[in-house]
């Protein structure tokens, strides 16, 4: 899972530098038609302020460069903080499981009800059934015939 949290920390960064993108292109999409209009003015002799106009368009540029970095940013850290919790928490249930573990509980069991359970009938099992199949019968019988009391 930490493979796919990577992933989809990765993938979260990514939409933020594309929204970045696409808001600076936007902005200069805007600002290249605004200084186009104030070229077509300048053409016909009417008092423009380019300086003024140009400081306004780097202005903006730094504004938005300045929100998205933070944007950015901000996304790293609460990333970062949630992936320490993920591995203090993957560390603490690992403890956890480890100590039951150490306390003879291998399947979740507090430890006084495993030895409760061990008190227990153990219901459909029969421990004293042998490993082995029963030998046939004639195995197990005595020889007869054969012997001193037959000569």
């Amino acid at each position: 899972t930490i493979g796919t949290l990577e992933d989809s920390y990765l993938k979260a960064i990514r939409e933020k530098q594309v929204g970045r993108l696409s808001a600076i292109s936007e902005l200069q999409r805007c600002q290249s038609m605004e200084m186009e209009k104030v070229r077509q003015r300048a053409e016909k002799d009417e008092s423009t302020d380019v300086q003024s106009l140009v400081a306004q368009h780097v202005s903006e540029i730094d504004a938005l460069e300045l929100h998205w970095q933070t944007e950015i940013e901000q996304l790293k850290i609460r990333q970062k903080t949630t992936y320490c919790e993920y591995v203090v928490d993957f560390f603490e249930s690992e403890i956890d499981q480890s100590s039951r573990l150490e306390d003879g509980d291998e399947h979740g069991i507090p430890a006084e009800e495993e030895e409760a359970r061990i008190d227990e009938p153990l219901e459909g099992v029969n421990l004293a059934c042998p490993l082995r199949p029963p030998a046939p019968a004639s195995q197990l019988a005595p020889p007869t015939g054969g012997g001193a009391a037959d000569r």
